[in-house]
């Protein structure tokens, strides 16, 4: 492994990155040439932190080096959220060859999320704002994230210039996702045999919904489904509930000098202290 900006890379032979995935999805015959020409070692992967072989290498690297500043800002905006940064590429649970580097994990309505930290110029393109510019931009690369992470949700966090822009949510899409896994295992072929991807891909749109509308689970063909996950819901929704307070009320007793404490069939142990967490980060587990 090598280290650029903090981020460990692996070898680009060996994995499909969340940041490649879009161009697979986007279906540009050049493009996919060329990654299959890197997959295969026919070409080697350009140094993004060379001017020579990388044009647009300043905002690479600026992105790189504002993407600890954007998160320690957001990690403010947001402490409910418990954002930490992450650096270690994550491997698909049963695909080997798709890994994904979030820059950070957090927790969005008591569920695990992915974010990544953007910085960028602050125009529209052709999209309608600089936000849909966004979502558009990086939709493939934040399933994929999702997909290979197993988090339901998402948040990019751009700066656009000068100005820190609000967060982007994306929920994860469990259809698109069945896309990337198809797209990636096709091409992933194409490159274990040495077969030179067709001339002729077809790009595969993101279902970005552009309109929202409201339905009801008893007029829809999942409704018996949801029906049964829905009475769980409910009948375990102030377990939870009491549960989530016990556990800040223990955390909240802990003193700051104390990294394990033990009794009452519960254990709570801390994490080192960070940059970001001085105090570092109190979990607590049943003690079987």
């Amino acid at each position: 492994m090598e280290q650029m900006g903090g981020h460990q890379l692996v070898d680009r032979t060996k994995y499909i990155g969340a940041s490649e995935i879009k161009i697979l999805m986007d279906g540009d015959a050049d493009s996919i040439h060329n990654l299959w020409m890197i997959k295969t070692g026919k070409i080697i992967a350009p140094d993004l932190s060379n001017p020579d072989e990388c044009d647009n290498w300043f905002q690479v690297r600026l992105g790189i080096f504002s993407e600890e500043f954007n998160l320690r800002v957001r990690q403010e905006q947001y402490p409910e959220m418990k954002i930490v940064p992450n650096q270690k590429p994550k491997q698909h649970p049963n695909l080997n060859y798709l890994i994904a580097t979030p820059d950070a994990y957090g927790v969005f309505l008591n569920e695990d999320c992915v974010l990544d930290a953007k910085h960028t110029h602050p125009f529209n393109g052709n999209f309608e704002n600089k936000e849909e510019r966004i979502k558009h931009s990086y939709y493939w690369q934040m399933q994929m994230q999702m997909l290979v992470a197993i988090a339901p949700h998402s948040f990019l966090c751009p700066i656009y210039g000068n100005n820190l822009g609000p967060i982007i949510y994306i929920a994860a899409n469990y259809f698109d996702q069945e896309l990337i896994l198809n797209k990636a295992r096709d091409f992933w072929n194409l490159v274990k045999t040495n077969t030179a991807p067709p001339t002729n891909p077809k790009p595969i749109l993101p279902s970005i919904p552009q309109e929202y509308r409201k339905i009801k689970f008893e007029e829809t063909n999942f409704g018996n489904e949801v029906e049964a996950h829905a009475e769980t819901w409910i009948a375990n929704k102030s377990a939870v509930a009491i549960v989530k307070n016990a556990d800040a009320a223990i955390k909240k007793m802990i003193p700051d000098d104390v990294n394990l404490a033990e009794g009452y069939g519960i254990k709570v142990t801390r994490t080192k202290p960070s940059k970001s967490r001085p105090h570092g980060t109190l979990s607590i587990k049943e003690i079987k």
